[in-house]
């Protein structure tokens, strides 16, 4: 079984709680950019879970809901001797398509059960477990509105006002305002849906934690691509401390290009103060690349190494 790390399904939660923060901060008193914002923001939502129940059922495909699959001879066909992961693949995205033309409660209360563990028929049926049937219930009410506009423009259906809970809108009201107000009651639910799911996933011993030392590899491999920029080579590492513990330098850096210069310069400075970083101009690098470098570099308190492995080294 493949290793799912925790810190992955988090961050894309994170990137996604981010967007839809951003897209809340853009609601205003028009009424046809507020719903334009809204489908943006259930697009994001529902994106978000798909992504992350993907990357879970992939590698715990015990996870998936049904015991039996039907695997069609196209599929067959189509994949011959490519291997079993690719009539898994088959298997998960048809599941999740057939998930989310459904039920958004199924949905929400299936993806719950396989960040935490916790059967559907508990969650549904325990008291303890009223904050997460009150937010799937808040979601699910979002998404009465949102069929309203994509499928009604804005007007309410017959059976609205008796499948709706928690969002009444007065029955004498057939054309629905999404109003500012009402569209940040909406985002604030998906968003903290998000948290609730953050929180299971970070109890879940299921999936692992992904160390410093992975991380920072992993934002190495983002930020280079060059045969001469691999981490051993400048970086002296204890694996069992889970530190990065002193830099290298090689002989091969005055035939790296300049943006991998300044890439690297920040790495050091990040990690040993009084190495300077490279000189440069805005339009000569990646600035989301760069943010990227600090925030990881932050999460991991990458600044912190060099005095830490300076005082485990001391004792």
């Amino acid at each position: 079984m493949a290793v799912v790390y925790s810190t992955d399904l988090i961050a894309v939660l994170d990137r996604n709680m981010e967007t839809m923060i951003n897209i809340r901060s853009k609601l205003n008193s028009d009424d046809l950019i507020n719903k334009g914002l809204f489908l943006m923001s259930t697009t994001y939502f529902e994106a978000t879970l798909r992504d992350l129940m993907y990357k879970i059922l992939i590698n715990h495909p015990e996870k998936l809901k049904k015991d039996n699959f039907t695997i069609n001879k196209q599929v067959l066909c189509d994949y011959g001797d490519t291997g079993d992961s690719y009539i898994l693949r088959n298997i998960i995205e048809n599941e999740l398509f057939n998930l989310f033309k459904g039920n958004v409660k199924d949905q929400l209360l299936y993806v719950v059960e396989i960040v935490s563990n916790i059967k559907v028929s508990s969650i549904s049926n325990k008291p303890k477990h009223q904050e997460i049937i009150e937010i799937i219930g808040k979601c699910s009410d979002v998404s009465l509105y949102r069929n309203c506009l994509i499928h009604n423009a804005g007007i309410k259906s017959k059976d609205f006002n008796e499948k709706i809970q928690f969002y009444k809108y007065p029955e004498t009201n057939f054309n629905i305002q999404y109003s500012k107000e009402l569209i940040g009651k909406f985002i604030g639910n998906y968003l903290e849906f998000f948290e609730l799911l953050k929180e299971k996933i970070q109890k879940n011993t299921d999936f692992k934690q992904k160390t410093r030392v992975e991380q920072l590899r992993q934002l190495w491999a983002e930020c280079f691509c060059s045969a001469l920029l691999n981490f051993d080579d400048y970086w002296e590492i204890d694996e069992e401390s889970d530190l990065v513990i002193n830099m290298k330098y090689t002989k091969y850096e005055d035939s790296l290009s300049s943006g991998e210069r300044v890439y690297l310069s920040i790495w050091r400075h990040q990690f040993y103060d009084p190495v300077k970083t490279e000189e440069f101009l805005i339009v000569s690098v990646d600035i989301d690349k760069i943010y990227r470098i600090y925030k990881v570099l932050d999460d991991v308190k990458f600044y912190y190494m060099h005095q830490q492995a300076r005082n485990y080294y001391k004792m």
